[in-house]
């Protein structure tokens, strides 16, 4: 009964354990299967007795305790051609016996020898060495069992020599199979070294390869925030800089030896060369051209080597970090495949400047100054040099996922939405599939889905007119690539079956267009809502030990909770998230929908909200201050779109009511006990959610009080987020 439930257990989760942890795991599980199995029943025949009733020495002949084994192989006929190729194994009449037993350990070891390297491939060195040493105690112990003497007289006597050998070939076998095992276990990350100038090199190459060495340990690739402003997740990929090779050409000789054998991680070393143009003084000069070579550090082989352009000093060192990051985190497949940059590194090294750009930029140095994350006019400085930076790695090129990312969340702050979708829609182009290569970027697909439903608002047709016709080409050539196109035909072949490039660039029908947009955020939205079960979640919890840095709505910075805790808050998002959509398509249908059909979508929003407020509350109680900052400012843009926005003619008192609710939510999630937004204030501004809100004299109170908080140095509220919010009107 046990192994039965194993059984459906794997079956039911394969599609989660193959995408999950791969298809390493997927085996070892199965053949998690057949390894207890075939124990179970050595050790059952262990207990009851081996004995044959066809004669065998110290048998007392078949009974209750001592089952017969003949006739397990065939019989007779078995026995026929056992005789005709080996006569003397077949007078034997322990040779059931013996068969069988050998059988079902060939069985214990194949299948032990897939066990352990799934479980090398989920759980690393440690976990491999602690299951290996855990199964041999347990075949320790068996082979001290007191049965086990008595069991030896039923073998054949067979030559000293013969068992001798296959003894030592088995030993062989087992020592070279767990070493290979060792080998697949390293989960380290490579380790980067830069080489120590030579006496040959010039200045400039000394002072380059200082700047890199202090550079390439910063090269950081962080999960990005679900939500533009908000903190970003665990690091996904980061760079190991290690000292050099010291010693004698015979430790460097007897190192490499040693790598064939021992399990170590990859190692790489850099050499940086620098060039001045001719009549310089190195010392002196302000732009340098650098050589890069990146080689094993091991074999010595020569693996990507790169010249780049004449730069600035610190632009050419991050631009080398750049390539050599590129370089490293495309050979280790630990990585996700968003996560690695374009082959000379540009995309990289743009990633690791914007982050630098607080200390390259200038403004922050003068005396006085309070800084770009308390002043308000040299933060929106800093974020557009920010944006021109990635402006310039990303465009008219394919270019690392999380490089796309950031830009569109700066794009997204600053209110160039559909600039910011456009890249999204470009992430979910490029990684589409479901398997461990090019897998879905899971966060970028819901800030995909996020910004359709924000864009398709009661301002869609101003804002889809005023947007760049390349754009909207790019969207909608994206959307093909990902194959959303062909399953909106399919879901709603009645609206969109002809929706061609032309009417979707051209905007003459934007109500059609905003329908597609919706369409395809709901059906992506219920994908990603079966996507994430608690099973995925569980195989997350396996792989990662409860610090997923992919997770797509992270209930906070260092949470830690159980798979059941968090598929509870995944199902309240994205019951919010489907309530949305659903109330933008009910309102761009309003208008033909007449007085009866506006009433009973009122009702039926009513109904779901009330549903939602009644998980939330539950949530809350049980979870108290874990996740509230999510759901609640969401809960608040769903009362501003349901009621607000919708266009169901309320009363005066109606609306005043539900501006109220939309303001009591906003405060309690900007509550500093539960706020984990850097800048509120700009993302309430710059949300097409709550952009219906921006009449209210209440939504402008509360967006004046917290734009006074987020900020030491600040212009007048009128000149700074008036002006955008009088723009929007």
């Amino acid at each position: 009964m046990v192994f039965l439930t194993l059984a459906v257990l794997v079956w039911t989760c394969r599609r989660e354990i193959r995408e999950e942890l791969g298809d390493t795991a997927l085996r070892g599980a199965v053949a998690a299967l057949p390894l207890f199995s075939s124990v179970a029943i050595l050790t059952i025949l262990d207990l009851v007795g081996t004995a044959c009733c066809a004669g065998t020495p110290g048998a007392g002949g078949a009974g209750p305790g001592h089952p017969c084994l003949c006739g397990f192989l065939g019989g007779d006929g078995f026995h026929q051609v056992l005789a005709v190729m080996f006569p003397t194994l077949a007078a034997d009449p322990r040779l059931p016996h013996l068969v069988i037993v050998v059988a079902l350990n060939v069985i214990t070891l194949a299948t032990a020898f897939l066990f352990l390297r799934g479980v090398a491939h989920v759980f690393g060195q440690r976990g491999l060495r602690l299951t290996a040493l855990a199964m041999a105690a347990t075949a320790t112990v068996w082979v001290a069992w007191s049965r086990f003497p008595e069991s030896l007289e039923q073998f054949p006597d067979w030559p000293d020599p013969i068992r001798g050998g296959w003894a030592a070939a088995l030993l062989i076998l087992l020592g070279g199979g767990y070493l290979w095992l060792e080998t697949t276990a390293v989960r380290r990350e490579p380790s980067v070294n830069i080489s120590e100038p030579g006496e040959q090199d010039n200045e400039a190459t000394r002072r380059l390869n200082q700047e890199v060495r202090w550079r390439l340990p910063a090269i950081e690739v962080l999960a990005p925030a679900w939500k533009p402003g908000a903190p970003p997740g665990h690091a996904v990929a980061a760079m190991v800089e290690s000292g050099d090779i010291q010693g004698s050409r015979f430790a460097a000789a007897l190192m490499r030896v040693l790598a064939l054998v021992l399990p170590v991680p990859p190692s790489y070393s850099v050499r940086v060369r620098a060039n001045v143009p001719e009549g310089s003084d190195p010392k002196d000069a302000e732009y340098v051209s650098a050589t890069v070579d990146v080689h094993d550090r091991i074999s010595g082989k020569s693996l990507h080597q790169i010249t780049l352009p004449p730069l600035r000093w610190d632009l050419a060192a991050i631009r080398a970090a750049g390539f050599v990051a590129s370089r490293v985190f495309t050979d280790n497949p630990l990585i996700p495949e968003w996560a690695k940059g374009s082959f000379d590194g540009q995309d990289l090294a743009a990633y690791l400047r914007i982050r630098e750009l607080p200390r390259l930029d200038g403004r922050g140095w003068r005396e006085g100054s309070a800084g770009p994350d308390h002043d308000y006019e040299e933060f929106h400085a800093m974020q557009e040099e920010r944006i021109r930076i990635l402006q310039g790695a990303v465009r008219s090129r394919r270019v690392s996922g999380i490089v796309r990312y950031e830009l569109a969340s700066l794009y997204e702050q600053t209110g160039r939405h559909v600039e910011a979708l456009c890249l999204h829609t470009m992430n979910r182009a490029h990684y589409s599939s479901e398997s461990n290569r090019n897998r879905i970027f899971q966060r970028s697909r819901y800030r995909m889905i996020v910004l359709l439903k924000m864009i398709a608002n009661h301002r869609f047709a101003e804002v889809w007119r005023m947007s760049d016709p390349q754009d909207r080409r790019d969207i909608f050539h994206a959307l093909n690539l990902a194959g959303l196109l062909s399953r909106l035909r399919v879901a709603r072949p009645d609206l969109f079956d002809d929706l061609g490039e032309k009417d979707f660039v051209s905007g003459e029908d934007p109500h059609r267009i905003r329908l597609a947009l919706l369409h395809i955020a709901r059906l992506e939205a219920y994908a990603m809502d079966r996507h994430f079960s608690w099973r995925r979640l569980v195989c997350e919890d396996v792989r990662w030990h409860r610090k997923n840095p992919y997770s797509v709505l992270t209930p906070g910075v260092t949470s830690q909770e159980s798979a059941w805790r968090r598929r509870k808050y995944y199902d309240i998002g994205f019951r919010l998230l489907h309530s949305s959509i659903a109330s933008r398509i009910a309102s761009a249908n309003g208008e033909r929908r007449g007085e009866k059909g506006q009433q009973l979508q009122r009702h039926q929003q009513a109904r779901a909200l009330k549903r939602i407020e009644t998980d939330i509350a539950k949530f809350k109680e049980l979870n108290p201050g874990w996740g509230l900052w999510g759901i609640t400012y969401s809960k608040a843009s769903l009362i501003a779109t349901q009621k607000v926005e919708s266009g169901i003619p309320l009363s005066p008192g109606e609306r005043a009511e539900a501006v109220d609710e939309v303001i009591t939510s906003l405060r309690e999630a900007l509550n500093p006990s539960a706020c984990e937004h850097y800048r509120p204030s700009e993302l309430m501004a710059s949300d097409p959610d709550l952009e219906c809100m921006q009449k209210e004299e209440g939504f402008i109170a509360l967006l004046r009080e917290q734009y006074d908080r987020d900020w030491q140095v600040k212009p007048d509220f009128g000149k700074a987020l008036g002006t955008r919010l009088a723009a929007l009107r």
